[in-house]
């Protein structure tokens, strides 16, 4: 298994599509979708964040992608991160997770940014454990009104000017 980061290409929409989670995206065209976030992109609006957006492949599948966020990205200064991976149900339990944000967090220091800001839900134990691997230290929880319900938010920094063994 040759696993890797590429931008989003037509090459992978059918299995990417096939994966996602959010309807928006679900229902983008193909030709859409790979021209808003082939490049860098910002979102339309006041204050948006250059942001690149790298999908994990193998052969012609989609596995994953992770969004990088050039500058701290959140509603409060207390939750915000640069970082944010997202593995399909049907992939997970088989490391791609810890694999895929290694490789998002080469990105994020190809683009500069240093340390990265990550966070999760307190109760997403797989992302924790995720974050962990990758060298993520606990900088704070946050207690936030999420849609109907009050989640705790976990924040992690991750160094990469410090050598972190990756354990996969």
């Amino acid at each position: 298994m040759y696993l890797r980061l590429v931008r989003p290409s037509l090459r992978y929409f059918s299995s990417f599509r096939y994966h996602v989670a959010n309807p928006e995206d679900r229902l983008a065209t193909a030709a859409e979708y790979i021209a808003k976030r082939k490049d860098d992109w910002r979102e339309k609006g006041k204050g948006s964040i250059t942001q690149s957006e790298f999908w994990l492949v193998d052969d012609d599948s989609y596995l994953g992608r992770v969004r990088i966020w050039h500058e701290p990205h959140g509603r409060r200064p207390a939750i915000a991160s640069h970082i944010e991976f997202e593995i399909p149900d049907e992939m997970r339990l088989r490391g791609l997770g810890t694999k895929l944000l290694a490789l998002g967090l080469k990105k994020a220091k190809e683009i500069g940014i240093d340390p990265v800001l990550a966070g999760c839900e307190a109760t997403n134990y797989p992302a924790r454990n995720i974050i962990e691997r990758n060298g993520g230290e606990l900088l704070r929880v946050v207690r936030v009104q999420s849609h109907e319900r009050r989640v705790k938010l976990r924040v992690y920094e991750i160094s990469l000017s410090r050598p972190t063994q990756v354990v996969l």
